[in-house]
């Protein structure tokens, strides 16, 4: 692929999402600016656990990493709970944002880590993560990491890195934990 301008803001929702698709745009040439906006992890404690893994991360691989750290937990739920799909309104304020932030620093090219788990709704993703780069003009650039995260996920392991168990907001910890219990019983 030859993208012509090198720099892509690569939206990162945690730092274990974040390694194989690093090194996959660095392979192809690209150079990510890594930006943390998800206003979705829950709770706060949560929140600075991954902030940090993603620190870690950013550090030893190089990254250069912007990171918005407001926790509008007001903002998120009142958004999430009134919509009628809480995980596309969810995709669709951090691409947005993501997509937003691209333009105004002149990017010409985004994308996602979320696109690294085998967890997240995918094709939802990918879609939200097209409409907002048309809408702001920017091209978002698709790639299914999902094959890179078990060695990933192995890596993080091995370095001591903290990795989540759950998607980020406290509706998917509920729906980890309470589902796997009333299931079992």
């Amino acid at each position: 692929m030859n993208t012509g301008h090198k720099d892509i803001l690569l939206h990162i929702c945690c730092g274990p999402c974040s390694l194989h698709p690093i090194r996959e745009l660095r392979r192809e040439g690209l150079e990510p600016r890594g930006y943390f906006f998800n206003p979705n992890i829950q709770p706060f404690t949560e929140f600075k656990k991954r902030l940090a893994a993603l620190r870690c991360i950013a550090v030893n691989e190089g990254l250069s990493l912007q990171t918005e750290e407001s926790y509008p937990l007001e903002d998120w739920l009142k958004r999430t709970l009134q919509a009628e799909n809480r995980c596309l309104e969810c995709y669709r304020w951090r691409l947005s944002a993501a997509a937003a932030r691209a333009a105004m620093e002149g990017y010409h090219f985004y994308s996602t880590t979320l696109l690294v788990s085998p967890y997240q709704q995918h094709d939802m993703i990918a879609q939200v993560a097209t409409e907002e780069g048309e809408r702001y003009d920017i091209e978002f650039i698709y790639r299914d990491w999902r094959p890179g995260w078990p060695a990933a996920k192995q890596e993080i392991r091995e370095r001591g890195i903290y990795l989540q168990a759950y998607c980020g907001c406290i509706l998917s910890e509920r729906d980890r934990y309470y589902r796997r219990r009333e299931a079992g019983r």
